[in-house]
């Protein structure tokens, strides 16, 4: 890219957010008072930018195929003015990138209107682009456009990072003869610090800006799609049933715990203690065993064999009294997996729900409550059975390097927050 070539002052960068927010506004209204309509029904696109890359990425350098057109679109991440005839954007979609070099020569517009038109394009922008690809001089791939169009403008100041592995250093290689993103790739190491967008919290709750500035978050959810679609085919050629499970149930199971945090302020020189083994015995052991075993499985490690007491749906162990056959995989101190034989005994299982219910009248807020919906199931019979549950989220955390659930869950749950409203009433819109 020639060095003469500068961020265009039309861009207002440094203007404040709420000023460049409004000024939008009024923008657009002037266009729609003119009988403009600024977000346009429909672009027919002839291929994405990515089947672009892949058809066009073989020209040489300073190769222009002007007798073939190309209807493209994306989002402009980034703008450079070199002359009121002469711009420069990079065009996103896909994740993938290619520069637009609109010259006013092969517009279907004149100079005043041509020059017009692209110092009110913004970087955000969604465009249209309908021209001929060719290649820059320094050998960039390129598209020239004849037809420029905004199908939906922008009206936020979109953050900027002008180095680094963000979405605007993106760049492509060939994978198995398709064209992919070198930015990052599941297995390899993440640094959020990198992100164009960096606070946490606004990631999460602006997900939409947090896919449209740091590309490796959009390999993170492509990646966790494939895992799942993965357990899903290997399950459907096993002739698995996929089914709907109710997600709201009167009685808790499952992941039903409370967290909270226990003090011992008593110093070892005290008087000895009485261990007691009724409730919460069950409690304590669990989180003994999560403090001495599951603190040191970073390595895959099976936990296997635990304590009825652990285990209310768990069948016992055939051989060891007092255990379940059950077992847990943990990776990277998370668990990933649980599975156990199905206790199908419905005797039992009320013995152990009733055994339950007293713990929990105890003050054991981990313990399950009867469900005799459950048990009266069992009593028309269940074939011996494997009961098996794996994290998909703490699945995707592995293979993507993520250290935060939250980054694996396209919308996570997050606490309400209070938006302060405008003089008009409305809810202010977070502009960073």
């Amino acid at each position: 890219m020639p060095q003469s070539q500068k961020l265009s002052s039309a861009d207002d960068e440094d203007m404040d957010p709420t000023q460049y927010y409004e000024n939008r506004l009024k923008v657009l209204a002037s266009v729609k008072s003119a009988g403009g309509n600024p977000y346009p029904h429909k672009f027919q696109v002839s291929m994405t930018i990515t089947e672009y890359i892949e058809k066009y990425r073989v020209l040489n350098e300073g190769d222009h195929l002007k007798d073939a057109e190309v209807n493209i679109a994306g989002r402009i991440m980034n703008k450079r003015t070199s002359s009121s005839k002469l711009f420069f954007y990079d065009l996103y979609g896909g994740g993938l990138k290619v520069q637009v070099m609109a010259d006013a020569r092969e517009s279907d517009m004149d100079e005043v209107e041509f020059a017009k038109y692209h110092s009110g394009v913004k970087r955000g922008d969604i465009v249209g682009i309908c021209g001929y690809p060719g290649k820059s001089k320094r050998g960039e791939l390129s598209i020239f456009p004849k037809r420029f169009t905004v199908l939906s403008p922008c009206l936020h100041m979109m953050p900027r990072q002008k180095a680094g592995p963000g979405i605007e250093n993106a760049s492509v290689k060939k994978n198995e003869g398709k064209v992919v993103s070198d930015v990052w790739v599941p297995g390899m190491t993440r640094n959020p610090e990198t992100y164009i967008l960096k606070d946490q919290e606004t990631r999460y709750r602006q997900r939409y800006l947090d896919l449209m500035l740091n590309h490796e978050v959009r390999q993170i959810f492509k990646t966790r799609a494939k895992i799942i679609n993965y357990i899903r085919d290997f399950l459907n050629k096993l002739d698995f049933l996929e089914v709907e499970t109710p997600m709201m149930n009167m009685i808790a199971g499952g992941a039903a715990a409370k967290p909270f945090i226990k003090y011992h302020a008593n110093g070892v020189d005290k008087d000895p203690i009485e261990i007691d083994f009724t409730p919460p015995f069950r409690c304590d052991c669990k989180t003994l065993v999560g403090h001495f075993l599951e603190e040191t499985c970073v390595n895959p490690t099976f936990i296997i064999n635990h304590p009825e007491i652990m285990s209310p749906l768990a069948k016992w162990h055939r051989s060891k009294p007092g255990l379940t056959e059950r077992f847990e995989l943990f990776i990277n101190k998370h668990e990933v997996c649980n599975a156990y034989t199905e206790l199908n005994d419905p005797v039992v299982q009320r013995q152990r729900f009733a055994e339950q219910l007293k713990d929990r009248q105890s003050g054991d807020d981990e313990a399950m409550a009867l469900d005799e919906t459950f048990c009266t199931a069992l009593e028309y019979g269940l074939a011996p059975t494997g009961g098996w549950g794996l994290g998909v989220d703490r699945l995707a955390m592995l293979f993507t390097d993520s250290q935060n659930i939250k980054e694996v869950l396209l919308f996570p749950a997050m606490k309400p927050q209070d938006e302060p409203l405008t003089k008009d009433g409305k809810s202010d819109i977070s502009r960073k």
